[in-house]
């Protein structure tokens, strides 16, 4: 655990002391962390983790796998809404190409 703690802080830059001492550090923090939530890049914040605003935030685990269902249905129901105009338009041709052909086997050109 030590060195794991050690990589986070030279990642970051400062040591996790930091945060729990310095408000300022802590509220930059907490604004960047806003501003990455608005623009999608982190999950948002729980109910449960607004009520304990003291403790540590809660990641809701099961949030990105239902943004990505929710993406891919969306993505499917397009392609069904284009696929279902496609149909009726095929379905158009092949209605006006059996006119054609009936008249074309009424003036005997194609035989039956």
């Amino acid at each position: 655990m030590g060195s794991e703690m050690c990589i986070r802080d030279r990642a970051i830059g400062c040591e996790t002391q930091a945060f729990n001492s310095n408000k300022g550090l802590s509220n930059k923090l907490r604004v960047l962390e806003n501003k990455l939530r608005a623009e999608g890049v982190l999950p948002p914040v729980t109910d449960k983790a607004l009520t304990n605003k003291d403790k540590p935030k809660e990641y809701d685990p099961t949030l990105s796998r239902r943004v990505l269902d929710s993406k891919k249905s969306s993505k499917l129901e397009r392609e069904n809404i284009e696929l279902r105009a496609k149909v009726k338009e095929l379905e158009c041709k092949l209605e006006a190409n059996k006119e054609w052909n009936e008249v074309m086997i009424e003036m005997g050109m194609i035989p039956r």
